[in-house]
């Protein structure tokens, strides 16, 4: 005898199973890599920087840009923890898109911090450290232990002592590609490429007493030759500037980030979340690379 309630119960399972969230094992999740250069309270003194080679604005507004303020930087993460996304470390990243690992945490975010500025030590590792959320540091060689406002060789290794990954953002952080250096013939460029990125590579584990797997190639700039390079030299993934999720279909040496701008809105930061493109347009359309190293 057919039972009267079995179309209602399927019904029931239907609905229920539309309802349901579908988890990282299931299906093939998007995870949002944050990129960070600096995080300042609102009334802390600028620094001098160079400007990007396509910056338009004042120098003044230029080394802003990719200051977030404090304030910005607690809400978002105080976010990410209320809505219940889980940050997982770059490391974890890799190995899921290499197949090395099954599954993600649903919702999965990764957070990196671009340069080496002293910041990632007076304001970023403490609000990390109290919310327990692993993050990368990319640093460039040239830039640690200079100035004020960089950090030391000495609070790189306590950094990384204390949980933080410590990677390369090549060793003088110049635009990488090929085109970029007509000047220079082509065993020149392959000789300068190679000490920008295992240089720099060596000099990072020597300070930290850590292996170096990645690679932010600075202004996002790279082409098939410095892939190819990166690889080479034993880096196993590398980040972009270029915005947008990553997925299994995502090539480890291209990672896709979203930038986090002196301007960047909860609502904005939350789109990225949900995987909206971004409300807030570039500055200029002809700026479309983080500013570049600090003045000597």
């Amino acid at each position: 005898m057919t039972n009267p309630f079995r179309p209602v119960l399927v019904a029931i399972v239907i609905l229920l199973a539309a309802a349901s969230p579908l988890t990282a094992d299931s299906v093939n999740p998007t995870v949002t890599i944050l990129c960070y250069h600096e995080v300042e309270p609102e009334d802390a003194p600028s620094h001098a920087t160079i400007p990007r080679k396509s910056a338009t604005e004042s120098s003044t507004a230029e080394q802003k840009r990719y200051v977030a303020p404090l304030d910005s930087f607690r809400q978002q993460l105080d976010y990410l923890q209320t809505e219940g996304f889980t940050v997982i470390s770059l490391a974890t990243l890799h190995d899921f898109l290499t197949k090395q690992r099954l599954s993600l945490p649903d919702k999965s975010v990764v957070i990196t911090v671009d340069d080496g500025w002293l910041c990632a030590r007076t304001h970023i590792y403490p609000e990390m450290k109290k919310r327990d959320l692993p993050w990368t540091l990319f640093i460039y060689p040239k830039t640690i232990s200079r100035g004020t406002h960089s950090l030391t060789w000495k609070q790189v290794a306590e950094l990384s002592s204390n949980g933080v990954d410590i990677q390369s953002h090549s060793f003088t952080h110049p635009f990488l590609s090929r085109d970029k250096h007509p000047e220079m013939t082509d065993s020149e460029y392959s000789s300068w490429l190679e000490n920008e990125l295992l240089g720099s590579r060596t000099r990072i584990e020597t300070g930290t007493g850590k292996s170096v797997r990645f690679l932010c190639y600075p202004f996002g700039d790279h082409d098939a030759c410095v892939v190819e390079a990166a690889a080479k030299y034993g880096y196993q993934a590398a980040l972009t500037t270029e915005r947008g999720s990553n997925d299994l279909s995502s090539d480890p040496m291209r990672l896709k980030r979203q930038l986090i701008h002196n301007t960047t809105t909860l609502e904005d930061f939350a789109g990225w979340l949900r995987g909206a493109s971004p409300t807030v347009p570039l500055p200029s359309q002809t700026i479309v690379v983080p500013f570049g190293d600090p003045k000597p």
